[in-house]
C-alpha cells in the first residue's frame, strides 16, 4: 500500500534526489551516462517501493528549494515521471503482475505512467491491458483514449466510448481545434479506431452535439468531418434528430453540422433546415437555418 508521502524519506528517494542535483542533469532531463546512472538508481527495492518514492518526490520537488530554482524543480518532476515510465516498461517484461498492481496506486501520476506504458508496450488485443486502461477512463480520458487506440482493434466499443469521454472534457478555452488537427491526438487517431461511417462512433459523436459546453459541441461537429462520409444517410439522420432539441444552441450547431455533412438537395436535410426558418430563437437559430438552407439548395457555395 502506498505511504502517500508519510514517514521518513527512503534511501531510494534520497538517492534519486541526489542524482537530480548532479551536473549531468539539464533542463529537459538527463543525458548520456548520467541518465543511465539515474535509471539504475531505480533498481533498489520492490516496484511498489520505487513507485512510492516517485509519489513522495512528486510531492516534495515543486516546493523544494529557493524561489529562483522552482522552475528547475518542476522539470525534475518530469524527470522522475519519465524515469518511472522506463522502470515500469522494464518491469512489464519481467513481472507484469507488479505493473498492473500499480494501476491503482495512490499517486495519480504513477497511475498515468502505467496507462502510457501499457499503451506503448502491450500487444495489440491484449485484453488484460485493455481492461486495465478502460477501468481508468473517467479519471484519465485523454491517456486512456490514446492507450486504447493503440491496443484495440478498429470498432472496439471501449475505444469509441473513450472518444466520447474526451469530447466531454472540452470546455471554454480548450484546445479542441488543435486536438482535431490531422496531427492532433484526436485527429490522428480517429481514422484508425473505426471504419468510416461506423454507426456506433457516429452516434457517440452526435450525442455530444447536445453537450452543455459549447466547445464540446463544436468539437463534435468538427469530428464528424473526420469519421463520416459526406451525405451518409445515417449521419444525416443522427444530425436531424438534434434539430428538434429543446435547447436552441443544440439546434443551431446541428444546423451547421447538417450544412457541412449533407450534400445540396438532400431532401431530409432541406426539410429539416426549412422547418427551423420559423424557430422561436430569432437571433440564434433562424439566421443559421437561413444560411444552411441556402447552402443545401445550392444558393450559397462554401468558400474553399
Amino acid at each position: 500500500m502506498s505511504v502517500g508521502g508519510c514517514g521518513q524519506p527512503s534511501v531510494l528517494e534520497e538517492t534519486l534526489l541526489t542524482r537530480l542535483q548532479e551536473p549531468g542533469w539539464t533542463y529537459g532531463g538527463f543525458h548520456g551516462d548520467d541518465k543511465d546512472d539515474y535509471i539504475n538508481s531505480f533498481t533498489q527495492g520492490s516496484l511498489q517501493e520505487r513507485m512510492d518514492a516517485v509519489e513522495r518526490l512528486h510531492t516534495r520537488l515543486p516546493a523544494w528549494g529557493s524561489e529562483h530554482t522552482r522552475e528547475r524543480h518542476s522539470d525534475w518532476v518530469s524527470a522522475v515521471y519519465d524515469g518511472a515510465k522506463i522502470v515500469l516498461e522494464q518491469e512489464l517484461a519481467r513481472d507484469p503482475d507488479a505493473v498492473y498492481q500499480q494501476a491503482t496506486h495512490a499517486d495519480l501520476k504513477v497511475r498515468r505512467a502505467v496507462l502510457e506504458v501499457l499503451g506503448a508496450t502491450a500487444s495489440k488485443g491484449d485484453e488484460r491491458a485493455i481492461s486495465c486502461c478502460h477501468a481508468q477512463l473517467r479519471k484519465f480520458p485523454d491517456e486512456v483514449f490514446e492507450s486504447l487506440a493503440q491496443l484495440t482493434h478498429p470498432g472496439d466499443p471501449r475505444t469509441i466510448e473513450a472518444v466520447g469521454c474526451v469530447l466531454d472534457t472540452y470546455s471554454t478555452w480548450s484546445n479542441w481545434r488543435l486536438h482535431l488537427d490531422e496531427s492532433g491526438k484526436l485527429g490522428r487517431r480517429l481514422p484508425e479506431i473505426a471504419q468510416k461511417d461506423d454507426e456506433n462512433l457516429v452516434r457517440t459523436v452526435c450525442k455530444r452535439l447536445e453537450h452543455r459546453e459549447n466547445d464540446a459541441r463544436e468539437a463534435a461537429a468538427a469530428a464528424l468531418k473526420i469519421i463520416a462520409s459526406k451525405d451518409a444517410e445515417h449521419v444525416v439522420q443522427e444530425i436531424c434528430k438534434r434539430l428538434n432539441h429543446k435547447r436552441a444552441e443544440v439546434r443551431e450547431v446541428a444546423l451547421r453540422a447538417l450544412g457541412q455533412m449533407a450534400l445540396p438537395n438532400n431532401l431530409q436535410a432541406v426539410d429539416g433546415a426549412r422547418r427551423l426558418l420559423e424557430d422561436k430563437s430569432r437571433k440564434l437559430v433562424r439566421p443559421t437555418a437561413e444560411s444552411t438552407l441556402a447552402l443545401l439548395e445550392g444558393r450559397n457555395r462554401p468558400r474553399r
